[in-house]
């Protein structure tokens, strides 16, 4: 961690442990020297961007976020080392693609102090990446310096490759299975759509569900992931479930519209309004003017329901 005053000392030994732990996740197959330079890179760039951050004046980074931007540069590094390898780069030019992905991940990750979801930044930061590395191949094709084609190479990614190894050694449970079909299932259809729809579509999901389906929705290979019948199955119980987000929704709005309105109007016209309302009802809105309803547990009434309530002392209000 950065600490201790952001020391020389605390620094370096960031570096250092970021380097180290590299050096537990390469492939087996990955040449000792292979191994050795990127550690190096890890540790240069990630030392580098934590003396930057530390000597800003400009921006009052947090130990949190300037972390956050240090394990970016370093996860970058680890993927793109490895991925530099496999595309047969030659040695000579791994140094300057890092560099030209270190920059790109510094400046994007900085992006962490404006408030951004942090998940949404982690795939802005991959976007950028993996347009900066075909870019990179591109020149280095046309230098004549690449052996692949750059389709071929920019679709080498150690990051999915990765990830696919950490899903493959957890052993899952049957309904965790199930739940990550969902999520690639959903990560699928949203791919497919423009962004302003899914972007609409994620607000009615949990965090949680957003987190995991958006980091799906980065992955190159999804849809060799998913039989195509699964995906077909899982998509109709996802447009099933559609409209309750849809009702939760509406049920907040109404939930807020409501208390508004009873803050807005005495007891004692509430009481008079209700007067020969059921008792189910009374007690309803005495609890909600309370504050002792929460949105998300309350069901006993539905959406429909709760909108007839709300336009009734609309009209009894007014």
């Amino acid at each position: 961690m950065l600490s201790e005053a952001n020391t020389p000392q605390a620094i370096e030994s960031f570096a250092q442990n970021l380097a180290t732990q590299a050096k537990d996740a390469f492939p087996q197959d990955l040449p000792q020297e292979v191994q050795q330079f990127i550690s190096n890179t890890i540790y240069e760039f990630v030392k580098m961007a934590a003396e930057a951050l530390s000597g800003d004046t400009n921006t009052n980074y947090s130990d949190e976020q300037a972390v956050f931007i240090c394990q970016s540069i370093g996860e970058w590094m680890f993927h793109k080392g490895i991925d530099n390898y496999r595309n047969s780069i030659a040695s000579e030019d791994w140094a300057n693609v890092l560099q030209q992905i270190a920059s790109v991940v510094f400046e994007v990750a900085k992006e962490i102090t404006t408030g951004i979801d942090t998940q949404e930044l982690v795939g802005k930061i991959e976007q950028y990446v993996q347009q900066t590395y075909k870019n990179i191949l591109e020149q280095l094709a046309l230098a004549g310096k690449l052996q692949k084609s750059v389709e071929e190479a920019s679709s080498q990614s150690n990051l999915n490759e990765y990830i696919e190894q950490i899903n493959h050694d957890r052993v899952m449970s049957p309904q965790e299975e199930e739940r990550e079909l969902r999520f690639m299932t959903m990560a699928m259809y949203f791919k497919s759509l423009p962004p302003d729809k899914v972007e609409k579509m994620v607000t009615a999901l949990s965090a949680d569900d957003k987190k995991h389906i958006l980091t799906y929705m980065t992955m190159d290979n999804l849809e060799q992931m998913v039989d195509p019948v699964l995906y077909s199955q899982y998509l109709e119980k996802f447009h099933n479930s559609i409209p309750n987000a849809e009702n939760k929704k509406k049920k907040k709005i109404t939930f807020a519209n409501l208390k508004s309105l009873l803050q807005e109007t005495t007891p004692q016209k509430i009481a008079q309004i209700t007067a020969y309302e059921r008792e189910n009802v009374k007690n309803f809105l005495i609890r909600l003017q309370n504050g002792r309803i929460n949105p998300d547990e309350e069901d006993v009434f539905s959406p429909q329901v709760l909108e007839l309530i709300t336009k009734h002392l609309i009209q009894k209000v007014q």
